[in-house]
């Protein structure tokens, strides 16, 4: 996935310095979510970011470098969750 539609999807808002609330409560609210609940989102936008990123992942699989849209298609979330 690019970061340039990510991190966006991913965080939103949620850690910027113009609007975001403040870093302890953004790290409360990014770990809150139960991981099942979570899995489930990520799913969603795995899935989103892969149609945005269509164009970039057919370039990588065009060059012959596979991909691979994470554990339970749920892009680096189960990695960093489990």
């Amino acid at each position: 996935m690019s970061l340039t539609n990510a991190v966006p999807m991913n965080l939103g808002n949620l850690y910027t310095a113009k609007g975001g609330p403040p870093l302890e409560h953004a790290d409360r609210i990014a770990q809150s979510m139960p991981t099942a609940v979570g899995e489930a989102f990520a799913r969603r936008n795995t899935a989103k970011l892969a149609e945005q990123d269509a164009e970039l992942l057919a370039g990588l699989k065009a060059k012959g470098l596979r991909t691979w849209p994470g554990q339970r298609d749920a892009g680096t979330y189960v990695l960093g969750n489990s």
